[in-house]
């Protein structure tokens, strides 16, 4: 299974300074095939550098879906384990089809990134490292080297 795969890559060692976070892509008709399953391997991967994000495509029922994203109630394990973290966002991408679709899409789709990735470095007392770009080849648009921590201490 996919979600397998992204989660032995995700279970690579990290550290204060060997840093990764991985984001999971999915993009589903709304069918899956095998609920519990999936719930135990989110449940796991919570405690993973992991996000995954769901882009529903179509007129399906997607209210699997909706569960997985955990946003009214936690995801419970079949052996009772709650999990660590939220990880997953899902958006209906049929809801986000106007001519200035793209960009609600792109905002709702990622705009439970930040936190994620900030819940699993608290959660790990990682900091985030500084930018690696120095300061002569930094641009305005990009984060300062302050943002970083100051966003790690909010």
């Amino acid at each position: 299974m996919f979600l397998d795969k992204a989660i032995e890559m995700a279970s690579r060692p990290i550290d204060q300074s060997n840093q990764r976070y991985y984001l999971l892509l999915v993009i589903t008709d709304g069918v899956i095939t095998d609920m519990q399953n999936t719930v135990d391997r989110i449940v796991a991967a919570s405690e993973k550098p992991l996000s995954i994000i769901i882009v529903g495509v179509g007129n399906a029922n997607f209210a699997a879906m909706e569960t997985l994203d955990a946003d009214s109630a936690p995801l419970v394990d079949r052996n009772g384990k709650t999990m660590k973290r939220d990880i997953v966002q899902f958006v209906q991408l049929q809801k986000h089809q106007t001519l200035s679709g793209s960009f609600s899409l792109a905002r709702e789709t990622l705009s439970e990134i930040p936190k994620q990735f900030m819940s699993y470095m608290k959660m790990n007392n990682i900091k985030p490292n500084q930018p690696n770009c120095p300061n002569s080849q930094c641009h305005a648009d990009q984060l300062s080297c302050n943002d970083g921590a100051a966003a790690y201490n909010n």
